[in-house]
């Protein structure tokens, strides 16, 4: 981060907090004033700062709403191109007289590691999507290193191609890994599908 981002990323940090808090005293200053000396100058004042705080927290509100049903549908898409990298790694399943190297197909991470930098999805109400992200961030990621590696080692020794794609697509890995990835899925198809308006019935997730 740039020392001019930073300042920017502290100065919006700032403003958010000032602003209402200067609202709050100003508001409360109108009130005090309204019940000392009723008037209209001091009742239309205390509206006018009452109106402009609700209008802040609402703003805020729908800006929060929108930011997370935008994180939610990126990040199902991602989870519908693993599906897909699953489905190739059940391919690769079924071969049986592997004799050269293979290209594996990765997982996507990329949506998700941004997802979990927002930091929207901290609160307490999203404990398990939270934990879950990051159980399947350090899986998939695990699982594309160990392919990388097991790459290189069968283009070094060709004759170990079907024993290592044994273990690459059935392995103890794979399966936690995809077990991981299957209820992270389910979690947001099911408990997140009012917010994302993404469910299995939509277009993104129709059989092929």
């Amino acid at each position: 981060m740039g020392v001019s981002t930073e300042i920017t990323y502290y100065m919006n940090r700032i403003f958010r907090i000032v602003v209402p808090v200067l609202l709050v005293i100003a508001f409360l200053v109108a009130v005090a004033w309204a019940i000392c000396a009723p008037d209209f100058e001091p009742a239309i004042t205390s509206l006018a700062l009452l109106a402009s705080l609700i209008a802040i927290f609402a703003d805020r509100w729908i800006n929060l709403r929108e930011r997370r049903k935008e994180f939610l549908r990126v990040l199902a898409h991602e989870m519908y191109l693993n599906i897909g990298v699953i489905k190739g790694l059940q391919e690769a399943k079924k071969e049986e007289n592997i004799k050269t190297p293979h290209v594996y197909p990765r997982f996507y991470t990329t949506s998700l590691t941004s997802v979990i930098s927002s930091g929207i999805f901290t609160g307490q109400e999203d404990k398990k999507l939270w934990k879950l992200m990051n159980v399947w961030l350090q899986l998939s990621t695990d699982f594309n290193n160990r392919l990388n590696i097991s790459e290189i080692r069968v283009l070094s020794n060709p004759a170990n191609a079907k024993a290592f794609n044994k273990k690459i697509t059935e392995g103890k890995v794979a399966v936690k890994t995809i077990s991981a990835f299957q209820k992270l899925l389910d979690l947001i198809m099911t408990n997140y599908k009012r917010e994302s308006e993404i469910d299995y019935d939509t277009v993104l997730f129709e059989a092929e």
